[in-house]
């Protein structure tokens, strides 16, 4: 069982891209092994940028799963004896039913070279609760994303070389694009995310991830429809939310399928300090919700 955990776990981060752009920039992936819980790994992720020893950035725990959830990180770097700590501050969304006073959040304090050829993260972490009180504890394991695109992009070198391999097929293993797609928020159907803001105002920006095919939605808000039978295009089409309650519902409702199903669209919401971006991926007639919670 270990050992099919650790193939999961490699093929797991083979699968994920770095849009790191600033040379302070860094991103992370691998898992959680929980202590205690038969050798369970949660998937883990984290991109921060590092500044005169400050940490800053975001964590995703669960990625692609039911519980997905992404927090911003805050820590520091000694760079003199490649010490690194980070802990999960604020929840920016969740995919969890469970209640944000029960999350538990990831807290590191431990060895890591940033400058690394091959930066990796293997050491322990506790997780703490909002009060500080312990709630699980376990081995975080991480790899430099940089390694996993030289890698993915050494094998589709030699699969776009090969004259044995058709074109189209060359097209649908790329594992660049692999990396691409397997990036995305997918909102699925009667899922409900959650996400938390601060504002009074949020923005929702609409259009087609991908080729134009006649895809149309119908967006509700708390139960009334602010946008109907609407045809998802490249321009982008921008809405305007006020957040008047405690817990603002919003369903997006596919009317079609277009004419390359699923229905997809694009859906990016910003505040004044997160930017969430998903794609929704319903079948005709079928919802997906997200939930904005005011703090």
């Amino acid at each position: 069982m270990a050992n099919i955990k650790i193939i999961s776990l490699f093929f797991f981060l083979l699968f994920f891209k770095s849009f790191s752009q600033s040379k302070n920039t860094y991103e992370f992936v691998g898992g959680l092994k929980l202590n205690g819980s038969d050798e369970q790994v949660v998937s883990y992720k984290i991109t921060f940028n590092e500044e005169k020893g400050v940490i800053k950035g975001f964590s995703i725990t669960d990625l692609g799963g039911e519980h997905e959830t992404k927090n911003t990180i805050v820590g520091t770097y000694d760079k003199n004896k490649n010490l690194l700590f980070f802990k999960e501050d604020e929840i920016v969304y969740t995919k969890s039913s469970v209640k944000k006073s029960s999350f538990c959040y990831v807290n590191f304090n431990g060895k890591m070279n940033l400058k690394s050829s091959n930066p990796k993260i293997d050491n322990k972490f506790v997780g703490l609760y909002k009060n500080e009180t312990k709630c699980i504890s376990g081995i975080i394991q991480m790899v430099g994303t940089k390694k996993i695109i030289k890698l993915a992009t050494k094998i589709n070198t030699k699969i776009q070389k090969s004259k044995k391999i058709d074109s189209k097929i060359k097209e649908s293993v790329n594992p660049l694009k692999k990396l691409d797609s397997l990036n995305m928020n997918i909102l699925k159907e009667t899922e409900n995310l959650q996400m938390f803001t601060k504002d009074k105002m949020i923005k929702f920006e609409i259009c087609d991830p991908g080729v134009e095919d006649g895809d149309r939605i119908t967006i509700y808000v708390n139960g009334k429809i602010i946008l109907e039978n609407y045809e998802v295009s490249k321009i982008k089409k921008i809405i305007e939310i006020p957040i008047v309650s405690k817990n603002t519902i919003i369903e997006v409702e596919a009317v079609n399928e277009g004419t390359m199903p699923p229905n997809t669209a694009s859906v990016i919401i910003r505040d004044t300090n997160n930017e969430l971006k998903t794609v929704t991926r319903l079948t005709k007639g079928k919802k997906t919700t997200i939930s904005i919670e005011s703090e």
